[in-house]
């Protein structure tokens, strides 16, 4: 009841509104997630309309996650198990928030319970639940396939069995359709957490952070508890073992991510279901953590709850707003300001699919986000833009560019500067492709660049006609930053797609070390879109 409460008082977080807008186009697969997300938002949606029933779902997994734990641990004090998992703060957060970890926190729990039983008995029917508990893991978000990878470590003679690997077989039938989905969309999500997303130079603040968050993700005050007794507790049989590699192996698999840049906190999240059902065992049996954990239990509660209500409404010093951006009705407003200040324009977001996504939804006018090269690409590079008829409307364009801005307006979150296009024009669904996926230079060497482009063919928009002709650009990175962007001598003509080839040259940075280029297009004042992937510029000594 107190999830719900607080489901339908607490305004969408700018994610949440992301996945939402991933619900009005249901699909097998989304650029940064799979697809579970919007299924499970979709039917509340339509049930309610509004911030419940976008959350609804959520809600009921939470319920059924907390049974299906209390099945696992099998607790021999009810009491006790109740207050450790309402003493663990990510449940009363992740637990109405329409966010694709809880999701994958629930999966994990029905992979679990399915493993457990295929263990006992590998029959037809035990190997087909586990396998559709793997499929919709795998549904919920990619970390599940770590899961599934730490379970089989755990027990190599797996790979051995016959029914392994009809489990196996299962599986992949059944999440056939989003590989197909990735596929048919050039493996968007792949190239993008695997490939795309570089990492910045290290620093040790990002392991500190790492090791400090991780005891608070799983508390605040009862994690380190939980965490002693998971290290402390055996794994006496298969499926001990499996919990024990998991929990373990999410843990050092991200710590050794941190030494290659930011670790996100949830990350992680999976490893709180061995956690929970390993350590529970040491807590119960320890008189004196049982005390603490009981009697910390109202500290807990009061934390939870003065966070609770400042989701609802943000009682901090108006000069904290902006760097929260979370608690009280903030959104809502920026919404309205925004709306009210630029009248019946379209709103175009420059790199932030968020804002596009949540303006949106309290503003009930279509928005998206155009995604330049000094952002990254998301759903909205997947999705058709041009359904927004934007071409022959006035377009406001929020940006972070005051150098381009129009006018702007105040919010309570932050300071919106727009550009007015009477006729938006970006070419993002340009694609242009070197020769080559990677490049060896000597210190400002120029480099010549022979591509191929392509347009998407319902794409009618004629080069030539329009006023402000297309240039092509290049780009330099070093790691995730941008270097510099400049524009070439090159100019997009109708010609230059038809041929389907072209040629830029620039020359290579000075230091040696490994960069990145990409190539794209610039309309008018707009700043380029991206139209290619970044590919591997190595400037030797």
């Amino acid at each position: 009841m107190v999830s719900v409460i607080q489901a339908v008082f607490t305004d969408l977080l700018p994610d949440e509104a992301y996945y939402w807008k991933y619900q009005t186009q249901l699909a097998w697969g989304y650029f940064d997630h799979p697809p579970m997300i919007a299924w499970l938002i979709k039917p509340g949606y339509w049930l309610f309309g509004n911030e419940l029933g976008i959350r609804l779902l959520i809600i009921l997994l939470t319920l059924i996650l907390i049974y299906l734990l209390e099945r696992l641990i099998k607790p021999n004090n009810l009491t006790l198990f109740y207050i450790l998992i309402s003493s663990v703060a990510i449940f009363h957060f992740i637990g109405f928030l329409a966010l694709p970890d809880l999701p994958l926190l629930f999966f994990t729990a029905t992979f679990f319970i399915a493993y457990k039983l295929y263990l006992v008995n590998d029959n037809f029917k035990n190997s087909a639940l586990l396998a559709l508990a793997i499929a919709l893991l795998l549904y919920s978000k990619y970390h599940g396939i770590l899961v599934v990878f730490f379970t089989v470590l755990s027990n190599i003679k797996l790979l051995k069995k016959r029914s392994f690997w009809v489990v196996t077989a299962i599986s992949l039938l059944l999440y056939l359709p989003h590989i197909l989905w990735q596929y048919q969309h050039d493996w968007v999500s792949l190239r993008f957490h695997l490939v795309e997303r570089r990492y910045n130079d290290y620093l040790p603040i990002y392991t500190l952070e790492y090791l400090f968050s991780q005891p608070l993700i799983s508390g605040p005050l009862v994690g380190i508890p939980l965490i002693w007794f998971f290290i402390k507790s055996s794994a006496k049989d298969n499926f001990n073992r499996a919990l024990k590699f998991t929990g373990t192996g999410f843990y050092i698999f991200f710590f050794i991510s941190s030494f290659k840049g930011h670790v996100e906190a949830n990350w992680t999240f999976p490893a709180l279901i061995p956690l929970l059902i390993l350590g529970y065992g040491g807590i119960e049996k320890s008189g004196k953590t049982t005390r603490f954990i009981v009697r910390s239990f109202p500290i807990t509660l009061i934390l939870i709850f003065i966070l609770r209500i400042y989701l609802i409404h943000d009682f901090l010093p108006k000069g904290w707003i902006a760097a929260s951006e979370v608690g009280g009705q903030h959104w809502r407003a920026w919404a309205k300001d925004i709306k009210t200040h630029v009248g019946n324009k379209i709103v175009v977001f420059a790199n932030s699919y968020q804002r596009a996504s949540i303006y949106e939804y309290y503003s009930g006018d279509p928005s998206f986000s155009i995604n330049n090269v000094w952002g990254r690409n998301n759903q909205f590079s997947v999705w058709d833009i041009t359904k927004n008829n934007c071409w022959e409307n006035e377009v406001a364009l929020a940006h972070g560019f005051p150098v381009l801005k129009d006018d702007s307006v105040l919010t309570e979150i932050e300071t919106v500067y727009f550009n007015y296009q009477h006729r938006f024009i970006i070419l993002p669904f340009i694609k242009i492709i070197p020769d080559q996926d990677s490049y060896e230079v000597k210190p400002g060497e120029e480099l010549v660049i022979n591509f191929t482009i392509l347009k998407k063919d319902h794409e009618n928009i004629m080069i030539d006609a329009l006023q402000v002709k297309p240039n092509i650009t290049y780009e330099i990175y070093a790691h995730d930053y941008l270097m510099k962007s400049t524009s070439t001598n090159q100019k997009l003509t109708d010609k230059l797609i038809k041929t389907g080839n072209g040629k830029i040259s620039f020359r290579a940075p000075e230091k040696p070390d490994t960069y990145y280029f990409s190539i794209s297009i610039q309309t008018g004042v707009n700043p380029p879109t991206i139209n290619s992937y970044k590919y591997k510029l190595v400037v030797e000594q």
